[in-house]
């Protein structure tokens, strides 16, 4: 039996600008960018966010709905997708 879970808040966090944080986009960005600073190469990277409700998954456990050897597994597919609007 498969049970689906999905995340109630996510977002994208890059460390190369603060104002680009995002929320509002429906594609996370993971991602790693090379920039040239002061003659040298600097890395930066970004990062994901995901928040579940696991109260929700805790209380189905406990009631039986969700077996309790059950095994949960995260799927993040890869999109394409470009220059999306926030539209």
């Amino acid at each position: 039996m498969f049970y689906s879970i999905f995340p109630d808040k996510d977002a994208t966090l890059y460390e190369v600008s603060e104002s680009q944080n995002t929320g509002l986009d429906e594609v996370l960005e993971l991602q790693n960018t090379v920039a040239s600073v002061a003659g040298s190469n600097v890395s930066y990277n970004s990062r994901i966010l995901i928040q579940f409700n696991v109260g929700a998954v805790s209380k189905s456990i406990s009631d039986g709905e969700i077996n309790s050897n059950a095994k949960f597994y995260l799927r993040l597919y890869t999109t394409t997708a470009e220059e999306i609007p926030i539209s």
